[in-house]
């Protein structure tokens, strides 16, 4: 019989055969060939390590300490495992600074669910929820420490350095952030010293720190960033460059807008026939996309370089009246589209609130895509008149509503909730219904929470009238309504269970 077999059957304590050891249990083993041996070998070692293995000693932890904050109640358990589950993503944002606002934590049985998180922005909104067990929790686990990570702040400079030098691009970037705001010198000495080695992408996410807070003590470094190899670097750099005024880049570009932009008694708009060479040095991109022209592509460029400001004190006429000569124009298009990016660049609200007045009473006038950024150039209050506005002439500015943060004002959320109310009425096609659906969400989203029952009453009416309607097309717009009735449903029950 085996010797090990007689060992496990006549007890450790009845023989004098030793199998404590890897070596013990190898000299045990029966006589065999050497594959044998091996096969023997080879079992015998994987199960001495699953089973022969002692615990290490190891240290209780400390026990959590105590948690003053309330739980959620338990009637919002299950909508906790929905979001957490993503099911409601589009309320997850709200609900979590609903949950924070009304001063709650999460119950112990959705800690690991939460702590399990691999999203960083979806970690930053359930974060604060932890509680003290939450953290204490978060702590045993090296997986778990990013719940730990950003509670505090770097302690001294010397933990700063060492995240700056060791930690991943996100905290790296995070480090060079606060070594900013505390002192921005060794910011940009820090900076300055390991972009050589840095690849593309990591270079453009750490130099966009100097997007906060710009100065003039910043032009020296911007200056050698436009002589990167990366073509995102170099255009970053122009751009914060010609924000300040000091910077010789903005004064070049300033004189050569006016020389193409004679803007006296006539507009005269001569845009080069050839691109110079030190225009291409200084960042404007010589190719155009598809569909532009080479010399509209370059004025556009010219004029979103400059500070739209700068054609009121030329001209000493306003942007509305400067902006309706433009369309007349050859080259109108191409001013009009440099002059929208300029304004989001500079955040000019004058020349914002001009452009979309002009872009509502004359016609389209820019595309969506240059004409969105516009509204957050603008004061709250002119975002909001400019929404009324449009609503009232029947018009549903996705744009603007988006532009405005949440929660709306009172007058706005009733504007889109009238909108609504007759919109249901004049449908008739399945496309009509895109526009007037996201203004639905949004208003469920941003709305003022008191709005919320008749957006739901709203909501029931237009799946009454899309059930009777014949055809699949109509079959998308129906789910979409009813997701939105859930969705209006899940916040009020959110709200009645939280309040503040």
């Amino acid at each position: 019989m085996h010797n090990l077999t007689k060992l496990a059957l006549v007890g450790t304590a009845n023989s004098p055969l030793q199998a404590n050891t890897l070596p013990a249990i190898d000299n045990a083993l029966p006589a065999a060939s050497r594959e044998a041996q091996l096969l023997w070998q080879a079992g015998a070692h994987a199960l001495y390590l699953q089973a022969g293995r002692l615990a290490q000693e190891g240290q209780h932890p400390p026990p959590a300490p105590a948690d003053n904050l309330p739980t959620v109640s338990s009637g919002l358990f299950g909508m906790l495992t929905e979001l957490l589950a993503g099911q409601w993503e589009e309320l997850e944002t709200w609900a979590t600074q609903r949950l924070q606002q009304a001063g709650l934590r999460l119950p112990p049985s959705l800690l690991l669910r939460t702590l399990d998180i691999t999203n960083p922005n979806r970690r930053t909104l359930w974060q604060p929820l932890f509680g003290q067990r939450g953290l204490w929790l978060a702590a045993q686990n090296p997986e778990w420490h990013w719940a730990i990570a950003n509670t505090t702040q770097p302690a001294d400079d010397s933990v700063l350095t060492s995240i700056w030098q060791e930690g991943t691009l996100t905290a790296r970037r995070r480090a060079l952030a606060e070594q900013r705001r505390r002192n921005p010198a060794l910011a940009r000495d820090w900076l300055e010293a390991v972009l050589p080695q840095e690849k593309a992408d990591a270079r453009l996410t750490l130099v966009d720190v100097l997007a906060q807070g710009t100065t003039a003590d910043d032009i020296p470094l911007l200056e050698r960033l436009m002589s990167d190899r990366s073509t995102g670097v170099r255009q970053f750099a122009v751009g914060l460059l010609c924000r300040q005024p000091t910077a010789a880049l903005a004064q070049r570009w300033a004189e050569r807008a006016q020389a193409c932009l004679q803007w006296s008694d006539n507009l005269i708009i001569d845009p080069p026939q050839e691109l110079p060479k030190d225009w291409e040095r200084d960042g404007l991109l010589a190719n155009p996309p598809a569909g532009e022209g080479k010399r509209a592509f370059w004025l556009r460029q010219l004029v979103a370089l400059v500070p739209p400001s700068l054609w009121k004190s030329h001209t000493k006429q306003s942007p509305a009246y400067l902006i309706a000569a433009l369309p007349a124009q050859e080259w109108g298009e191409a001013v009009l589209r440099g002059l929208a990016d300029a304004t989001a660049r500079f955040a000019d609200a004058e020349w914002a609130d001009a452009l979309l007045q002009a872009d509502a009473s004359l016609g389209r006038l820019l595309a969506t895509d240059a004409l969105n950024p516009l509204w957050h150039a603008l004061p709250m209050t002119q975002r909001t008149a400019h929404c009324l506005a449009r609503l009232q002439v029947g018009e549903v500015p996705l744009a603007a509503l988006r532009a405005v943060p949440a929660p709306w004002p009172a007058a706005i959320s009733q504007a889109v909730l009238a909108k609504l109310a007759i919109s249901q009425y004049s449908l008739a096609n399945p496309d009509d219904f895109t526009n007037p659906l996201t203004m639905l969400l949004l208003a469920i989203l941003h709305g003022d929470d008191t709005t919320l029952p008749q957006l739901n009453d709203c909501a029931q009416q237009w799946l009454a009238n899309l059930s009777q309607r014949e055809g699949w097309a109509f079959w998308q717009p129906k789910r979409d309504v009813e997701r939105y009735i859930a969705l209006s449903q899940a916040k009020q029950h959110l709200i009645k269970e939280t309040p503040l």
